[in-house]
């Protein structure tokens, strides 16, 4: 069996029992972050949890495609249209 079957199986018993249980959401969500039973949080098994976790998020509705963070544009240092002082022009 694989890192990512093994994983998977548990994040889905952790679903499960989490529904049976009646929670929420939040609850079901709290059920899938508990559901890492390998030691140490490193590494390659890790790396995968991390991606069946964000699978499951997402199966679940939990998270949705738009809800990612937007990515922040970049402002320029100075805010001007004129020549600054001392500096040459390119064209």
């Amino acid at each position: 069996m694989t890192w990512r079957q093994t994983i998977r199986q548990a994040i889905d018993k952790a679903i499960q029992r989490a529904k049976s249980e009646g929670k929420d959401k939040q609850g079901i969500k709290k059920a899938i972050d508990e559901s890492w039973q390998w030691g140490e949080r490193t590494n390659h098994p890790y790396k995968v949890w991390l991606e069946e976790r964000k699978t499951a998020y997402y199966m679940e509705g939990i998270i949705t495609i738009n809800s990612a963070k937007p990515k922040k544009t970049r402002q320029p240092v100075a805010k001007t249209d004129k020549v600054v002082e001392g500096q040459l022009p390119l064209f």
